[in-house]
């Protein structure tokens, strides 16, 4: 008897197995299916902000300096300061490499039109990295990966893991990073603050509030890293 209840769990354990991968594989597909859709809305929105861009260039050509000069002065005279990010995180200045990738991978392109962020980090279940980048590579054409680039954000400061993830990506998108589609970049330990002592906010607990705060500085280091590079910023 106990043999024929170990083969019955067994064969539980195979279902329920078969199962999970059938779902993991709907998903992937749903996911692929979003982004192909997210695509095509970017090449639409492209188009027409490109027009809309030429017209507003002809009209900021039209702007006399006297205008200017006066909306100079309107700011001087009330004394207006841009925020700065040392006053949020002010343990950024105690180390000047802490804004700066330590990895960085890539041609450094610049002047695009469109810049897609894709943020990962370490996942215990599946990772859905590689389908993602597949998905936005090869339905972009040869002429709109001129215009493109492409960050990957490995959010993450564990060495053997970034380095082990850059390797694959090195060997999987060669011809993609060598032609200057596709970046990777990492951040530097210093980046991040102590967050082992945050306050509990909107009912989470400390685990959650420390993952959304984490997740919140990871966007912004990926936003800052992209904002120079082109005109569009799509976050996938």
């Amino acid at each position: 008897m106990k043999g024929d209840d170990g083969i019955i769990a067994y064969r539980q354990e195979l279902l329920e197995l078969s199962n999970r991968m059938r779902e993991t594989e709907k998903e992937s597909l749903k996911h692929s299916e979003e982004l192909k859709l997210v695509l095509n809305k970017i090449k639409h929105v492209i188009d027409m902000e490109k027009k809309t861009l030429n017209n507003a260039s002809k009209n900021l050509s039209n702007v006399s300096d006297a205008m200017k000069m006066k909306a100079l002065n309107l700011t001087r005279k009330h004394n207006v300061q841009q925020p700065n990010i040392f006053h949020n995180l002010p343990h950024l200045m105690s180390n000047e490499n802490s804004l700066q990738p330590k990895v960085m991978i890539g041609q450094g392109r610049t002047g695009v039109l469109m810049v897609m962020g894709v943020p990962t980090v370490k996942r215990k279940s599946q990772n859905y990295l590689l389908g993602t980048l597949n998905s936005l590579i090869y339905e972009l054409s040869p002429e709109e990966r001129k215009k493109c680039v492409i960050v990957v954000f490995i959010a993450e400061v564990e060495e053997g893991y970034v380095n082990k993830l850059v390797e694959h990506l090195q060997n999987t998108y060669s011809y993609e990073i060598q032609s200057g589609l596709l970046e990777i970049i990492s951040p530097s330990a210093n980046f991040y603050p102590d967050l082992s002592n945050l306050k509990e906010t909107f009912g989470d607990t400390q685990q959650r509030v420390r993952w959304r705060t984490k997740q919140n500085l990871d966007y912004s280091f990926l936003m800052m890293y992209a904002q120079a590079k082109g005109v569009f910023y799509l976050q996938v």
